[in-house]
């Protein structure tokens, strides 16, 4: 299906630099509405997350070799976010041990967790079970959305900003 499967191009940038051709990764099981792709500092992995208009999210790793489909594995339906938000994941790593964390919106109804995150340690392609981030300067089960995620630069850190708006309360935390 044209629309539930990422595709993928490399810049080679050797000589006058060129496209390389395009990889179709496996279907994500709906059709895509969004998704995000980031590199690792730390090693030669990409990582991909979708979102399908189920609301799911859905990873795809590559740990080298890229422009070969088969050398990219698919976790399906990794997390669910909020649909009554716009822009609710986003994904870097950490500078010094190369761990993915993604960080998503969540459909909640208690005050402990106004957003999740999940973590892809470096060498794995199994992301961790969800853990929360509860902002308690926010009225119970606020709506975030447009996570940011930045990593600090430094070699030796382990370090990341995150920047989201608080849709319920108009406002944006850090």
């Amino acid at each position: 299906d044209l629309l539930s499967s990422p595709k993928i191009r490399a810049w080679e940038s050797s000589g006058n630099g060129n496209w390389k051709a395009e990889v179709e990764l496996e279907s994500a099981g709906s059709t895509i509405t969004n998704m995000t792709l980031k590199y690792s500092p730390f090693e030669n992995r990409i990582v991909v997350v979708t979102r399908g208009i189920d609301a799911n999210l859905d990873a795809y790793v590559c740990d080298g070799n890229c422009t070969v489909a088969s050398n990219w594995t698919r976790e399906d339906n990794i997390a669910a976010v909020n649909t009554a938000a716009t822009g609710q994941f986003d994904i870097d790593f950490e500078t010094s041990t190369g761990d993915a964390i993604l960080v998503y919106n969540i459909l909640n109804t208690t005050s402990t967790g106004d957003l999740a995150y999940k973590i892809l340690p470096a060498g794995s392609t199994t992301w961790s079970g969800p853990l929360y981030i509860d902002d308690t300067s926010a009225v119970s089960d606020a709506l975030f959305e447009w996570p940011l995620l930045a990593r600090d630069p430094i070699s030796t850190s382990q370090e990341l900003v995150l920047i989201a708006h608080d849709t319920t309360n108009s406002d944006t935390h850090a």
